[in-house]
């Protein structure tokens, strides 16, 4: 889940677990992130610019079904 605060976008996690305790989920949580910050600082900045036009044209393509529009809510 995404939010924006002014100009500043944010990212929330929501994970439960009946198995694994909350100090494991977050010790998860953190590797997740350390390593898709790795992955970022890894990429040249023509992979990089190439992700971002996948996202862009993902985002602004028309719908082609019904049942795609309604997924958005």
């Amino acid at each position: 889940v995404t939010r924006e605060f002014g100009s500043s976008t944010g990212i929330r996690f929501v994970i439960q677990s009946d198995c694994k305790d909350p100090m494991y989920l977050e010790s998860r949580i953190e590797f997740f992130l350390a390593s898709v910050l790795q992955r970022l600082e890894a990429m040249t900045a023509d992979e990089f610019d190439s992700h971002v036009a996948a996202v862009v044209n993902r985002q602004t393509a028309k719908k082609r079904k019904m049942m795609d529009e309604s997924n958005v809510y």
